[in-house]
């Protein structure tokens, strides 16, 4: 990301600015802004503002707030800079990750092993009554099934679902080292899955759902604003602990 390239967005911010009759001070507060950030839009020292999903979360927010149409402040920043949304991947989950399902508001399906294993001993304790029943004839003794099957355990993975409700630049970071960069559009959801870790990334808060791990956030973090947060295997998750033994 370059800086200080005169692309007339900063001199196009400031101008509005000092036409609305505001300071800099007063712009952060009404906007809850920081105010070097403001500045370093109006300079356009876009490097000042990090990764670039907060860029065009800051230029939104601040066009919007001095009556600029935002998609031409943000499309004169994309042709300044070449930086286009890119093209989301078309596998959204981390290697070793069972496969998650493109749209968030399609159920996963995991086989219910839990429940698989009820069925079974309830069948068994079924064919036990039936032998208790019928000692008197010649019926004969159940076989020995021995040891049931071992249930096989899925591993445990962080899942993270997203639904905009107006169109946003999102930024994911899988595991710690897989970067996922798109834009959501109004009403469109997208789904996850990591090993350890997902880290969201909005250029505004307040306007989208984040489901984590089953547990759905309303629109987490302040409008106008950008919203970060971690989130792994454990979050929303309760943790189980070990029943007493019976006296």
């Amino acid at each position: 990301m370059k800086q200080d390239t005169g692309t007339g967005i900063g001199r196009a911010l400031r101008a509005a600015r000092l036409k609305r009759g505001k300071s800099l001070q007063e712009a952060s507060r009404d906007t809850r802004v920081r105010i070097d950030y403001l500045d370093a839009l109006e300079r356009e020292a876009f490097d000042a503002l990090g990764s670039e999903v907060y860029v065009r979360g800051f230029l939104r927010s601040y066009a919007r707030y001095l009556g600029l149409k935002h998609e031409k402040v943000i499309a004169a920043y994309e042709q300044a800079f070449d930086s286009g949304s890119p093209a989301p991947s078309p596998v959204e989950r981390s290697p070793g990750v069972t496969p998650t399902e493109a749209v968030v508001l399609t159920e996963k399906k995991r086989p219910n092993w839990l429940l698989a294993s009820m069925v079974g001993l309830i069948a068994l304790a079924a064919a036990a009554a039936i032998g208790l029943l019928n000692r008197a004839t010649s019926v004969p003794e159940p076989a020995d099934v021995g040891q049931p099957p071992a249930v096989p355990v899925l591993p445990r993975a962080v899942e993270v679902g997203l639904v905009s409700h107006q169109d946003i630049d999102v930024e994911l970071v899988i595991d710690g080292d897989r970067v996922e960069r798109f834009r959501l559009e109004e009403g469109q959801g997208r789904s996850f899955e990591g090993e350890r870790s997902i880290t969201v990334r909005l250029s505004e808060g307040g306007v989208t759902e984040v489901i984590v791990n089953d547990h759905r956030l309303k629109a987490p973090g302040d409008r106008h604003a950008p919203f970060e947060a971690t989130y792994t295997p454990d979050s929303f998750r309760e943790q189980s602990s070990p029943s007493s033994p019976g006296a």
